[in-house]
């Protein structure tokens, strides 16, 4: 199936790491299309400017933030929660595009 915004279903999701969230397993990614909405969802440790690093390659990827919440879980985990509109008629990443480029950041 090909994840661009015009064909993908409304709850395909994929996560970047196994379910647990161990520090070991983090970062833990996940994302979910709904029509021109996208739901990320991130597990990571505590960084210096990560939140920051992540809201820039969310707007590098064609996505304009509605919505972001984090929340310190632990002493040294953070959650991180971001709902975005796609933007049209530049937006043409996949899924797989998304959680590699944020990714890229949570090293």
């Amino acid at each position: 199936m090909d994840n661009k915004c015009g064909d993908i279903e409304v709850d395909q999701v994929i996560r970047s790491s196994s379910s647990s969230a161990d520090n070991e397993d983090l970062p833990v990614i996940n994302v979910r299309f709904s029509g021109k909405s996208v739901l990320i969802k991130i597990t990571c440790m505590m960084q210096k400017g990560i939140t920051t690093n992540i809201m820039n390659k969310v707007e590098d990827l064609n996505l304009t933030i509605t919505t972001a919440n984090t929340m310190l879980m632990k002493e040294t985990t953070l959650n991180i929660a971001i709902i975005a509109e796609m933007d049209e008629p530049g937006f043409e990443s996949t899924i797989e595009d998304i959680v590699r480029g944020l990714r890229s950041i949570l090293k």
